[in-house]
């Protein structure tokens, strides 16, 4: 399956709450388009371990701003893997996928799940100094979060309840559906 027309990147945001699947997610569509994946919590925690961690939040968005950057480098395109705040983060998606590449094709897939089973997942997991810990001001945001996902505008959008098994032949399908450029 050709994840794009010739000529034009294909962009495979894929987002959603922190513990939502985004990671699983993303790693089964590399696989299935040999595409590579960007990974906002890759570079986080590398830029955590090389940078003052005094600032969480800026590391973070100097996170963001590292994939937006490195997209031009990929002509066949990539999977992003990024959580974005709906209040915190709007409009970030878009600029970011604007200042990056010129030419291309941008899907979103939004792993969905209840804010408890986000926080669960968030809560039984062992992660890097680079996460916020699992502290109740973390784990109300994160339930809040999962409640208030939207669309980043960044193109078509296919919400993915991560509850639930889903077939990766259906969402491969759905993005060779959509139209060559937005």
């Amino acid at each position: 399956m050709q994840p794009h027309s010739a000529g034009a990147a294909t962009i495979i945001l894929v987002t959603g709450v922190p513990a939502s699947g985004k990671s699983t997610l993303s790693r089964l569509l590399a696989d299935a388009l040999q595409l590579p994946v960007l990974s906002k919590d890759v570079v986080k925690e590398v830029l955590h371990d090389s940078l003052d961690p005094t600032d969480p939040v800026n590391i973070s968005r100097a996170s963001a701003e590292v994939i937006w950057c490195l997209l031009p480098s990929f002509p066949r395109g990539a999977i992003v893997d990024m959580w974005l705040d709906p209040v915190r983060d709007a409009g970030v998606a878009a600029d970011g996928l604007r200042r990056a590449v010129a030419t291309t094709r941008a899907v979103e897939i939004q792993c969905r799940c209840p804010g408890e089973v986000a926080v669960e997942r968030y809560r039984g997991r062992l992660r890097s100094a680079a996460h916020r810990p699992p502290d109740t001001e973390t784990l109300a945001r994160i339930q809040e979060a999962a409640d208030a996902m939207a669309p980043t505008g960044v193109g078509p959008h296919l919400a993915v309840d991560s509850t639930k098994p889903f077939a990766i032949t259906d969402i491969l399908a759905w993005i060779g559906d959509q139209p060559a450029e937005t």
